[in-house]
């Protein structure tokens, strides 16, 4: 997949403790999609959307609102 073909803005959230997806797929995936925002999810796994239920929806929604929620800084920064 071409990702710096990707020209709509593009969240990426990630488990900082997910085994199944190295976070480096996360911070490989920030670097190619141009304007891209990065947001760990702090000792989540592949499954944070379930772990995270009261947060990593809420971050979404704000993300996708352009509230600018406050970034939190990741294993790969």
């Amino acid at each position: 997949m071409d990702l710096e073909a990707i020209a709509c803005p593009t969240l990426i959230m990630h488990g900082t403790a997910d085994s199944s997806v190295p976070p480096e797929n996360a911070r490989h995936a920030h670097q190619r999609i141009p304007g891209s925002e990065l947001h760990w999810m702090q000792g989540s796994h592949v499954v944070f959307f379930l772990e995270e239920g009261d947060t990593a929806p809420v971050y979404a929604l704000e993300w996708l609102r352009g509230k600018n929620p406050a970034r939190v800084p990741g294993p790969l920064d």
